[in-house]
């Protein structure tokens, strides 16, 4: 007979779980103008995901991010204005686990990426934050 003290722990809050709620990704190369980003940008909540030739994560751009950068630069490139750096997570990680990270990097985003590299979002702090916070 198995007790109930035997059982794995049921994870029901990681952040694939989270990634359902998440913003549209817009995949463009990392040499695209500025301009040709207005059609994605439809849905201010879109992050723009940078690649290279080889399909290569290059950096992210929030939508309110590069449409900022659209006023500023107009004639401007996608390259200028992403950011090169984030948070790259496990779409298994737990919250608390996700939220210490953000905390300790001062992130304002994270990227979650399936076992195999496949990125499945792009989920913001404080969004992380809510749910952290209700569980």
């Amino acid at each position: 007979m198995t007790y109930a003290t035997e059982l794995p722990t049921l994870r029901l809050t990681t952040l694939r779980t989270l990634t359902r709620h998440a913003p549209p990704l817009a995949v463009v190369h990392v040499s695209t103008p500025l301009e040709d980003l207005l059609p994605a940008l439809l849905d201010h909540r879109v992050w723009v995901v940078v690649v290279d030739d080889s399909g290569v994560l290059c950096g992210v751009l929030s939508g309110d991010d590069a449409v900022r950068a659209l006023k500023c630069d107009p004639g401007g490139w996608v390259a200028d204005h992403m950011a090169r750096s984030s948070i790259m997570l496990d779409a298994e990680c737990e919250l608390d686990e996700a939220w210490d990270a953000v905390r300790a990097e001062n992130a304002d985003h994270v990227l979650v990426v399936s076992a195999k590299g496949e990125l499945l979002g792009v989920l913001l702090a404080n969004l992380l934050s809510t749910y952290r916070n209700a569980a």
